[in-house]
């Protein structure tokens, strides 16, 4: 009698409290943010035009990107059955053993096992083509872009930031089609199915672990923020460093000749130094994150068990749907959090294509474009205080030309 008046409490504080749950979702969701930043919406709606174009620059990829999306549909579907069958299998040992009925359970899920790691294979193959093929491709349109910049623009740029936008970052802008659509479609498909297959098996017991989703959100939100910041810091004091040893071995002749090899040592470690520190502050970071996510899903855990006992003492579900209930829910809770995390991953990897797309359409200051040529050429050139300076030091004239004259005569 205690039990069934705890079990019809549970039932009306499990409504009351999921949809409390539901509301605080709804308005993390739709109401924009009140801290004052302004530019939220722009850097979204700037990363939305960044990620249009990245997929542009896909389109010679576009057959292996669309056999990767339907092996990833095989594969997802493949593996959301395994679980059921598992469950299956258990109820058929712990009740009349029939042999028929186990043999089936145990086909079908080796031939949805065999399935699903097949299909994973070739989706995983053809991303990483399709990957590489667009990295290659977009490495030489960026180094054609830079090469035909004026020199006034290596004047102000410096090596180490070209050395990135060119090794690690046209990287990124592959993984912010390839690598996180492949995750977000694949987490998507899996998350929906799961969650049929879950309010099938118990409906109560889903709505208990859906409130765990409003408190991962908000950590999310809280981590996503500052592991991005100190993510870009740490990819700015690489690129710093890397300058500073580039500048070293650059000019390795003055730096022999003055004696300062130990200076520029100290320099370089003054760099690392800065850029651990980053790191170090990064990792942090991610662990109290990870930490506080683990207790809640502990939490979350013990409390489904508990109820999940009581259903069975009622009869309102068998131990193996309760099996392949928690074999979903550890699929789900993670599925959840990714889905979460992979749009702040999105927003981070098309941040790093706006540094590359900066230089793909930055047009040279002096025009080089130009290829008229006359057939028959005569003149006169003359030159009157004609000086140039680099724009780094435009007080050191390296050209002074008070006068020049010239006829010449030129045939096409």
């Amino acid at each position: 009698m205690f039990d069934n008046y705890r079990l019809d409490k549970f039932n009306s504080w499990l409504v009351g409290t999921v949809a409390a749950a539901l509301a605080c979702l709804f308005w993390e969701i739709t109401l924009p943010d009140t801290n004052g930043e302004s530019n939220g919406k722009d850097r979204k709606q700037r990363a939305r035009v960044l990620f249009i174009r990245v997929i542009h620059l896909y389109r010679p990829d576009y057959i292996l990107l669309c056999g990767a999306f339907v092996f990833l549909a095989l594969a997802v579907l493949c593996e959301m059955f395994i679980p059921l069958y598992t469950g299956e299998v258990i109820d058929i040992l712990g009740s009349h053993y029939q042999w028929d009925n186990f043999r089936s359970a145990i086909i079908l899920m080796g031939l949805f096992s065999l399935g699903s790691s097949f299909s994973g294979g070739c989706r995983g193959g053809l991303f990483m083509c399709a990957i590489n093929s667009f990295t290659c491709r977009v490495k030489v349109q960026l180094f054609g872009s830079l090469v035909r910049q004026d020199i006034g623009f290596f004047e102000t740029i410096k090596t180490g930031d070209i050395t990135s936008r060119l090794s690690t970052d046209t990287t990124l802008m592959g993984r912010a089609v390839a690598l996180n659509v492949n995750v977000l479609l694949r987490t998507m498909i899996k998350t929906l199915g799961m969650l049929y297959l879950m309010l099938s098996l118990s409906w109560k017991l889903t709505l208990l672990m859906l409130m765990e989703t409003p408190l991962t959100g908000l950590l999310q939100n809280i981590y996503d923020t500052h592991y991005q910041r100190l993510s870009k810091e740490v990819q700015d004091s690489m690129a710093q460093a890397n300058e500073t040893a580039g500048e070293a071995v650059s000019g390795i002749r003055t730096v022999k000749s003055f004696k300062t090899e130990l200076g520029e040592a100290r320099r370089y470690d003054v760099r690392l130094m800065e850029t651990h520190n980053l790191k170090t502050r990064r990792d942090t970071v991610n662990a109290i994150y990870l930490l506080v996510r683990r207790m809640t899903e502990l939490g979350m855990k013990v409390a489904m068990l508990y109820y999940g006992r009581l259903f069975i003492q009622y009869g309102q579900m068998s131990t193996g749907n309760l099996v392949s209930f928690i074999l979903y829910q550890q699929d789900l809770g993670d599925n959840i959090r990714t889905l979460i995390y992979i749009f702040g991953d999105m927003l981070n990897s098309v941040g790093a294509a706006g540094k590359v797309f900066e230089y793909l359409d930055r047009k040279s200051e002096v025009n080089i474009d130009g290829n008229q040529q006359p057939s028959d050429l005569k003149g006169h050139v003359s030159f009157q205080n004609l000086t140039f300076s680099y724009p780094r030091r435009p007080d050191h004239n390296v050209l002074k030309l008070p006068f020049y004259s010239k006829e010449f005569k030129s045939a096409g």
